[in-house]
Order: C-alpha cells, then sequence, then structure tokens
C-alpha cells in the first residue's frame, strides 16, 4: 500500500519502511530502487536488523543469533527507528510487542 495510487489520498504523506532480513545485492537494491520510483513511493529507508553483543559489545550488521567474536548468545539488536538505530530491549513494552510482528523478508522474497 505505497505508491502514488495510495498517497495521492493522504494529507500527511506515507513512508515506507521496508524490513530486510539481510543486506541485498546492489542488483537487488537497484531493482527495488527502480520499483519504487515507478511505482511512485517517494519516502522509503530500508531496515536491516543489526546484532550487538551484551558481553563483549561486538556489533555485525547481520541478523544473528551467536556472536561472531566471542560466541556468546546474549545479544540484543539494533534497528532504526525515525532516523537512527536503537536496541531493541531500549523499546517501549508496546513497541517490544510491535517490534516483535515484524516480518523482514529474505533476499528470496523481494
Amino acid at each position: 500500500m505505497h505508491g502514488r495510487k495510495y498517497i495521492e489520498h493522504l494529507t500527511g504523506g506515507s513512508a515506507l519502511h521496508m524490513n530486510l532480513d539481510e543486506h541485498l545485492t546492489k542488483e537487488q537494491y537497484a531493482e527495488l530502487l527502480k520499483v519504487a520510483a515507478r511505482e511512485g513511493c517517494n519516502y522509503f529507508t530500508f531496515n536491516i536488523p543489526n546484532t550487538v553483543c551484551n558481553d563483549c559489545e561486538h556489533i555485525d550488521k547481520r541478523h544473528l543469533a551467536k556472536c561472531p567474536k566471542c560466541g556468546s548468545e546474549n545479544l540484543d539488536y539494533l534497528t532504526r527507528i525515525i532516523g537512527y538505530m536503537k536496541r531493541v530491549s531500549n523499546f517501549s513494552a508496546a513497541r517490544q510487542k510491535e517490534a516483535a510482528r515484524r516480518h523482514y523478508a529474505t533476499p528470496a522474497q523481494v
């Protein structure tokens, strides 16, 4: 529900937050940008969760289940919220519930 057919009926604008489970290839990003331009989606962002280790504080730009530096499974995730990265554990209780319902597409799904 993004693009000119939808946003022409809004007074406050519209933003597409495309949640991806991992980074795409340059070609995949280029194709998504073409689709956004063709559909008239004038404001959007890609949101890929980053992993932060609570033990050694290593940050990785992938969504992982184990720290690649120290092997810890005591992890948190960073995600983009209104233009900046924030730890999911620092979200309000309501926002944490909403974040748990988010779907992150894999490259095969885009």
